[in-house]
């Protein structure tokens, strides 16, 4: 997500109603709180009661 946000659509500002980078950094935010935080109780080897 960050070449896409860099490369691909900063050129058109901010805003993603002009193809902006506010929805890819959305996406990218969510991405790497997920990635540093976990599942937490919505992961699925919570659910099953499994470790992996």
């Amino acid at each position: 997500m960050g070449v896409i946000i860099v490369f691909f659509q900063w050129q058109f500002g901010y805003f993603w109603t002009a193809k902006g980078y506010e929805y890819a950094l959305l996406w990218w935010l969510i991405c790497l709180a997920i990635f540093f935080r976990g599942g937490g109780r919505y992961a699925v080897d919570r659910l099953i009661g499994k470790e992996f």
